[in-house]
């Protein structure tokens, strides 16, 4: 009876508890894996997310300011000329005049609009640099510039590795700069479509062909 008594209320054994410590840190080490996933996972799914949306608001920007163009030249800050759509030339990879800048609190300015597209970093409202090369959207207040006229920027998409652009004339050839030499002459005025080839970090090449408007006259200010 004593035997059968000690022998009820005894604990469990090394080996039992051992066994037990190794179904549970094996359940643990599994559970982790799997929330570990699940995050990555959820993760990646956000980065691409992001990426889509700024391909997006970036096309979106490109395709609203490439299509408005208009043929007006602008004066620079030291009263140069400066041609009505630029590619390849200077320090941004595209200029342009647009119309169609809206208006709503009627302010004393024209409805048209330089625009200009780089790459570069742009800081946050931090204080820090973007490490990442980005697309970035400058318009000026004034169509022609003064020697204190400064850009506002925007940043469009980040993580930008390179940029090619290329502009169609109206005898189908394709030129890497605007305007371009033809001969003894310098053609000016608006090309007939633009070619924007994108690279980026995380989708790769993107290929976007925009058709302008083709507009000859545009609003003074």
């Amino acid at each position: 009876m004593r035997a059968q008594a000690n022998k009820k209320t005894a604990g469990f054994t090394l080996l039992e508890i051992l066994i037990a410590l190794s179904i549970f840190a094996i359940i643990g080490t599994a559970s982790y894996r799997v929330l570990n996933a699940v995050i990555l996972s959820q993760q990646g799914v956000q980065a691409h997310s992001e990426d889509l949306r700024q391909i997006q608001r970036a096309m979106l920007f490109m395709s609203l300011d490439i299509e408005q163009a208009v043929n007006r030249s602008i004066r620079g800050p030291y009263a140069e000329e400066i041609p009505s759509f630029v590619v390849g030339q200077g320090e941004y990879l595209l200029q342009l005049t647009r119309q169609g800048w809206r208006n709503p609190q009627r302010l004393l300015r024209s409805q048209l609009q330089r625009v200009a597209y780089s790459l570069g970093s742009l800081a946050s409202e931090t204080g820090k640099s973007d490490t990442q090369r980005s697309l970035l959207r400058h318009y000026w207040p004034h169509l022609d510039q003064a020697q204190d006229s400064q850009p506002k920027t925007q940043k469009l998409m980040s993580g930008i590795e390179d940029v090619q652009l290329r502009v169609l004339d109206e005898e189908g050839k394709w030129h890497k700069e605007w305007p371009f030499q033809h001969e003894e002459s310098i053609t000016l005025g608006l090309p007939v479509a633009i070619e924007v080839s994108f690279t980026t970090q995380g989708q790769g090449e993107i290929k976007r062909l925009y058709q302008l408007g083709r507009v000859k006259g545009g609003e003074t200010f």
